[in-house]
């Protein structure tokens, strides 16, 4: 008996979490760092997820612009570019991480020069719509509405 409570915790610990992502896009469209550092937190103490860095990354860019000065808001914003970048890398063709990135891209100051790929990811985001998750969908369509590059419209 001691040895199935043993393995069903350890088969519990090294199971693949599953993000909230209802939750995710939340912190994201917020104006407040405590959500954002509540929410990135809360990743890290995931064991395995594979959107997990890409998330991260995410939300890192947008904390970005509550630090104080400009070589601590680069700093940051560094680093999360970093984390969703090779997420996207991995998986090229994963809409949902080109979404984030057009998010970032689209609200980044210029002088970050963060801007390069967002017809690209357009294209992406656009081609592969049809066949994300109901969260995400919707997270796209109410970004959309205020996108410069994305219209629901566009959306196939």
């Amino acid at each position: 008996m001691k040895i199935i409570s043993i393995l069903l915790v350890s088969y519990g610990v090294f199971v693949a979490q599953k993000i909230d992502k209802s939750n995710f896009y939340q912190a994201l469209e917020s104006n407040s760092e405590s959500i954002i550092l509540e929410k990135i937190a809360a990743l890290e103490k995931l064991n395995s997820s594979k959107d997990k860095h890409a998330y991260i990354g995410a939300l890192t860019m947008k904390r970005a612009k509550f630090m104080k000065t400009p070589k601590e808001k680069a700093t940051v914003f560094r680093t999360g570019r970093d984390m969703l970048e090779n997420s996207i890398n991995k998986a090229p063709n994963n809409a949902e991480y080109r979404f984030l990135r057009l998010i970032i891209q689209e609200n980044s100051p210029k002088i970050l020069k963060y801007n390069h790929d967002i017809q690209k990811d357009v294209e992406i985001i656009n081609d592969a719509f049809h066949s994300l998750d109901a969260i995400v969908k919707s997270a796209i369509k109410n970004y959309a509405a205020e996108s410069k590059n994305l219209s629901v419209d566009m959306l196939k």
